[in-house]
């Protein structure tokens, strides 16, 4: 038989042969695929390929089964560069979670990212994008005419390149779908994946650290491969409002530090939304700004409103705070200097904001304040607000 027939890779194992030869201490030279190229000949196109194929896996296979180890002049020497998809917000090639109460915009908001990040326009008209690129979409909160409304209300057109993966059984746990996920994102060109959302790609106890460092850790290894990754999360149900936006995550801390940048989303009123950057692993975190969410008749879109105090936003908190306890603990009133060490059991909030927040309930009408025992001075809800 002629032997420029045979297929010259069928008896050799690349990744076995690198991992017989690291046994023994030595660097793996590939040497017999080299004696192969010498037989079939160096510039056979099909043996060129083949063999880098066997090569690239056989240094796959080293890497996972040997440390990597660098020196400490090796780390020092390296240079690293700011990269980002969403200049401030979301950094490439990491994880980006969006999190927020139900009904706060989350899912608006990663759609208006996406349309920003395929055209290569600035996010919100404030945050520089990265150059147009290929986005995938699994989404398995919303059927497919949800998704379509709001794509259309927020101007997205049919030659963006967005993919949509809508109501599949994709489990990021499971290796066969990330494979296929990767695949996708090859034949695609897709170089971002936004999930809506975290707890419906597994079947993980999301309470449990060791179940979520699981789920993440799948996550990353989408990230490896050179994917960037922002994914929706939900907020805590009981009091998520009193919290600082870390404290508000739902489910185990292993969450929130396996991320690279937490968005937290907070509404404020029927259309207003305030994002706070909880986390960047970078530098430091951007400053809280508030959104509009504008609806017109054929149009919805985000209106970047401008960067918040957070005195202002300790404030608005402790407006709603004031509130919830006339409310629920004393409809009837209760001193100034009650209310205050409530709200601060509640929340960290200075005096001076929880002062301001009562006098401006009192000057909106949705608190009165009288004279009490011994002249102290009671605030209570108006009489339409205590029902």
């Amino acid at each position: 038989m002629n032997d420029t027939n045979r297929d010259p890779f069928a008896e050799y194992n690349a990744p076995k042969a690198a991992k017989e030869e690291l046994a023994v201490g030595e660097e793996p030279s590939l040497m017999p695929l080299n004696n192969v190229m010498g037989t079939f000949g160096d510039d056979d196109p099909q043996v060129k390929r083949k063999f880098s194929e066997l090569e690239h896996k056989a240094k796959r296979q080293i890497q996972k089964e040997n440390f990597n180890i660098i020196t400490l002049g090796e780390l020092l020497g390296m240079e690293f560069k700011d990269d980002w998809v969403i200049e401030d917000l979301v950094p490439r090639g990491g994880i980006t979670i969006v999190s927020g109460a139900p009904g706060s915009f989350k899912t608006w908001m990663i759609m208006q990212m996406a349309i920003s990040v395929s055209k290569g326009e600035p996010f919100l008209g404030h945050f520089k994008s990265a150059n147009s690129a290929g986005i995938l979409m699994i989404d398995k909160e919303d059927p497919l005419r949800v998704l379509q409304l709001r794509m259309k209300l927020l101007g997205a057109t049919d030659n963006l390149p967005i993919y949509f993966i809508s109501q599949e059984d994709f489990l990021v746990t499971e290796d066969k779908h990330v494979e296929r996920i990767s695949k996708i994102c090859k034949k695609k060109n897709i170089e971002i994946i936004f999930i809506d959302s975290l707890i419906r790609i597994s079947k993980a106890e999301e309470n449990s650290a060791r179940e979520m460092s699981e789920v993440t850790w799948q996550i990353r290894k989408i990230c490896e491969a050179g994917k960037t990754v922002i994914v929706t999360h939900h907020d805590r149900k009981e009091g998520s409002h009193r919290s600082s936006p870390q404290n508000r995550l739902r489910g185990s801390s292993d969450i929130l530090a396996s991320v690279d940048s937490h968005l937290a989303i907070t509404k404020r009123g029927e259309n207003t939304v305030i994002v706070e950057q909880a986390k960047l692993r970078y530098k430091k975190e951007t400053r809280p700004f508030e959104l509009a969410f504008k609806e017109e008749s054929e149009k919805t879109y985000f209106e970047f409103v401008g960067v918040t105090d957070k005195e202002k936003n300790k404030e608005e908190s402790a407006r709603e705070i004031v509130l919830e306890i006339l409310r629920e603990v004393s409809p009837e009133g209760l001193s100034r200097n009650e209310i205050t060490k409530m709200v601060r059991k509640e929340e960290s909030i200075g005096i001076k904001s929880i002062k301001k927040a009562i006098d401006s309930l009192i000057k909106n009408k949705e608190i009165n304040e009288k004279t009490g025992k011994g002249n102290s001075k009671i605030c209570a809800l108006v009489e339409s607000d205590k029902s």
